[in-house]
């Protein structure tokens, strides 16, 4: 199978229930789901221009660079700029946030497809509010913002979609709380997370080395594959190359 973007989010039918529990858009705000892996193929047997395979949707080297390229570009201007709370980042980091924002994408929408569970309700508007804010990202970074941002707030309304979904199916679903109203969404989003590691755990995963990228223990990890350059857990991202940070 030739590499390929994942294809943008279906317009399918909603789930009724709130998204009241995401926070206004950051550009890269990435979830904090754990994935597992069996299927983790052997380096010999990844083709040169293969970053990353997850259920057959492949991305590639070019690719995957080409977003964290453009997205050190953009939290370099911020930093510049002076924004508030940005801080500095490594490259290492950002490809490591990249890849697990990517697969988890994969990842909700195979198990949308297979559950036949529904995206939560408020997933277009948080769609329009980020395209308000990537108005204000430089052209020359929007496209990859654009694809990084989405890719997470799909995940992000996936995964609570369908964890309310299991929990209903499976007689557990919390009681509406008028004191607590996102309280069925905590909910949801930790049952989903879990089906989504329980799903990775028989997925077939490649990883090329040259990432720096392990799936041990149910998590996209930090790893040293004697290929990539990696840089000591020690060391400041203040204090690194500027080839090696973002800001």
């Amino acid at each position: 199978m030739g590499a390929k973007l994942i294809a943008g989010p279906r317009r399918g039918h909603r789930s009724r229930r709130p998204l009241g529990l995401m926070a206004p858009v950051a550009l890269l705000a990435l979830g904090a789901v754990a994935f597992s892996g069996c299927g983790v193929s052997d380096a010999t047997a990844i083709r040169p221009s293969l970053a990353f395979e997850v259920a057959g949707t492949s991305y590639t080297l070019d690719e995957v660079n080409d977003l964290v390229t453009d997205a050190c570009a953009y939290y370099a201007t911020l930093a510049e700029d002076g924004a508030p709370a940005t801080e500095v980042t490594t490259r290492s980091a950002l490809r490591l946030q990249v890849v697990q924002t990517l697969a988890g994408e994969v990842a909700v929408k195979a198990l949308l497809a297979d559950t036949g569970a529904s995206l939560v309700d408020g997933y277009d508007e948080q769609l329009a509010s980020n395209e308000q804010g990537l108005a204000t990202v430089p052209e020359a970074q929007r496209d990859a913002m654009r694809t990084l941002s989405e890719s997470s707030i799909y995940s992000q309304a996936g995964t609570i979609g369908l964890g309310q979904a299991l929990l209903e199916q499976e007689g557990t679903a919390p009681a509406t709380d008028p004191a607590d109203p996102t309280a069925a969404l905590q909910a949801g989003q930790t049952r989903g997370a879990q089906a989504i590691a329980a799903w990775f755990t028989d997925a077939d995963v490649v990883l090329n080395p040259v990432l720096g990228i392990a799936l041990t223990d149910g998590a996209f990890t930090a790893a040293d594959t004697g290929v990539a350059v990696k840089v000591g857990e020690d060391t400041p991202a203040e204090d690194l190359p500027a080839s090696e940070r973002c800001g």
